[in-house]
């Protein structure tokens, strides 16, 4: 299983999409952590272009933005790990799909914090 992993990783379709995603999840954690302040006021949350602003919660619901983002992370890679000994061409787009869903989760994290403040 181990040598498994090592091949998984060593492959440069997989292995450099993974140090970009990475790249991508760090720098939207650093944004939200810098930029998110404990308060008792409410933060809005999502804003629908049709009705405005239609969730608002306290601060540290906020953080689950992050959390999100790992989940997608978590769950692709593991998708593609089990792919690539069959398919290694459903592995990459998998693999390189993840890049784009955490670069959209990092604009709206940016335009939700942005919103804020």
């Amino acid at each position: 299983m181990l040598y498994k992993v090592r091949v998984f990783f060593r492959d440069w379709w997989v292995n450099i999409p993974f140090i970009s995603v990475i790249l991508v999840f760090l720098s939207q954690t650093w944004f939200v952590l810098s930029n998110l302040e404990p308060t008792e006021d409410l933060y809005y949350l999502h804003y629908n272009v049709i009705f405005g602003v239609d969730l608002v919660g306290p601060w540290w619901k906020m953080l689950f933005l992050p959390v999100n983002g790992l989940l997608i992370i978590l769950v692709n890679y593991i998708i593609s790990f089990l792919l690539y000994d069959k398919y290694k061409f459903l592995s990459y787009l998998v693999s390189l799909i993840t890049i784009l869903l955490e670069v959209l989760l990092l604009l709206g994290t940016m335009l939700t914090i942005r919103m804020n403040i």
